[in-house]
């Protein structure tokens, strides 16, 4: 079911032409969606990560992935109520984020299916998630481009994204109520959570928690330890990223998810500029190709997911130099079948190194969270020193130890596999990540407008970005194998 609510939020017919729609219908220029509307995506996104991350940990998953489709809702009531005029610059910037905090969210998503499978699974997960979304986004890229073909309003698109956007709100609702209903009333599911991450190591808060009643429990829990509890948040994300190969995949995300965020803000336009004419351009058709592109790197690392983990500095600089190459061939040409072909390919590679890095991720802050929290409800350590951390191939949560986490929340009240206690490290090192990522793309569009580059210019510097990261991954590598060699000899 959470497939299918990425699925129905992603099928926006409307996507493919929003820059044709804001140019033509809202009476924008190209100068004001370069300079306002497209940066505000970048600074929403900087201003609503680190927060929605940080209420996921203290309040759940579900309640952000609901506030990210309420952004979506307001998103396309903007994009469909507010008429062409003086205030409509204002509004689409508002709309802009709105979207961003929309797709904060999405991560979020994400991180909540991590939450109901087993680490073996989360391979899998990876690609339901990542798929469903892109199938959606293919199914409503063909259905804009057979509508415009046929002579329908740009205007009727956005309804029908609109309405698809309520269905997935709908959807996960009915999934939230179900998930309710199989937790018993009464469970202090939600105190055992808390309870685990809240006491830093005092063992009478500990014991005192155990002997009280849940709704007893609850309200103490959350009012002692507040210093100490924000405290050890910090020392545990921390210890996340002791796994190297968190620390590999967090370099790829904040320069390739960066670029790809540029990419994805400016590709339509250099589509438009290619093309004979404003009208002409296919731009229903290429956003199809697209997705199709999205989902072939997205199923590839479903059939070949070792590459990450075997060779996973080999898997981040080939990557990173691909798309550099393909970029500049997009930046450089001036034949539509080469740029847009460019593109499609950027896309692809970079949905495959997308999920390698959040699978790989998962697995290794898994393992790291296993070792701060041990297990539920037990108290947390007083220091780093006392933090274990399993570095190596399988340092993932086992399966069974999931599964006796799973259990243990069952003998409480809730069903195995469901989503286990309130906290979770995958959403705040996928946001904290995202917020690197974000921080850079806003820095370096900042640059790119006060030097008034427009958009062959803009993708120039996401270019570079690749290329940069692909530098740094094979000095890291030569660092590594003279390393090596020194401690062999």
């Amino acid at each position: 079911m959470l497939g299918g609510v990425s699925l129905l939020y992603s099928c926006q017919p409307s996507e493919a032409y929003l820059t044709r729609f804001l140019l033509e219908d809202k009476d924008l220029t190209e100068a004001a969606l370069d300079e306002w509307v497209w940066p505000a995506d970048a600074i929403g996104s900087l201003l609503f990560f680190v927060p929605m991350a940080a209420l996921s940990r203290i309040g759940g998953y579900r309640p952000i992935v609901l506030l990210g489709l309420g952004c979506r809702q307001a998103t396309r009531l903007i994009l469909l109520m507010v008429p062409a005029g003086a205030d409509c610059l204002g509004w689409m910037v508002a709309m802009q984020l709105c979207y961003a905090a929309a797709t904060c969210a999405d991560q979020v998503l994400v991180a909540l299916a991590y939450r109901v499978v087993p680490p073996k699974l989360y391979g899998y997960a990876t690609v339901i998630m990542i798929g469903s979304f892109h199938v959606g986004n293919l199914i409503g890229s063909i259905l804009a481009q057979a509508l415009v073909s046929s002579g329908v309003a740009i205007s009727t698109l956005f309804w029908i994204s609109w309405v698809l956007s309520s269905l997935s709100l709908l959807l996960f609702l009915a999934w939230a109520a179900a998930m309710r209903l199989r937790c018993l009333p009464g469970s202090g599911r939600l105190a055992a959570a808390d309870r685990a991450l809240c006491c830093d190591g005092a063992t009478a808060c500990a014991s005192a928690s155990t002997t009280a009643s849940p709704a007893t429990d609850t309200t103490a829990t959350r009012r002692c330890c507040t210093a100490a509890r924000m405290l050890q948040k910090c020392r545990e994300v921390l210890v996340l990223y002791r796994d190297p190969r968190a620390q590999l995949f967090s370099l790829w995300w904040v320069f390739g998810w960066s670029a790809h965020n540029i990419v994805g803000n400016y590709y339509q336009q250099l589509f438009i500029d290619v093309a004979p004419s404003r009208s002409s351009a296919p731009l229903g058709l290429l956003a199809a190709l697209i997705e199709a592109s999205c989902l072939v790197g997205a199923f590839a690392f479903g059939l070949v997911p070792h590459c990450a983990k075997r060779a996973p500095l080999a898997t981040v600089a080939l990557s990173a130099a691909a798309c550099a190459i393909v970029l500049g061939a997009a930046v450089v040409g001036r034949s539509p079948v080469l740029v847009d072909g460019a593109i499609i390919a950027s896309f692809a590679i970079y949905h495959y190194i997308y999920a390698c890095a959040a699978a790989t991720i998962a697995h290794a802050v898994s393992g790291a969270a296993v070792s701060i929290a041990g297990e539920q409800g037990s108290p947390l350590p007083a220091n780093d020193s006392e933090i274990t951390v399993v570095v190596g191939e399988e340092s993932a949560m086992t399966d069974a130890a999931f599964a006796q986490r799973s259990s243990t929340t069952a003998n409480n009240g809730a069903p195995a596999h469901a989503e286990i206690g309130a906290d979770g490290p995958f959403a705040s090192v996928f946001a904290l990540n995202s917020c690197a990522a974000l921080l850079l793309t806003t820095v370096l569009l900042r640059v790119a407008s006060s030097l008034q580059f427009l958009t062959r210019g803009i993708m120039a510097i996401a270019t570079v970005q690749y290329a940069v990261l692909a530098a740094i991954v094979c000095v890291i590598a030569l660092a590594l194998c003279m390393s090596r060699r020194c401690a062999t000899n």
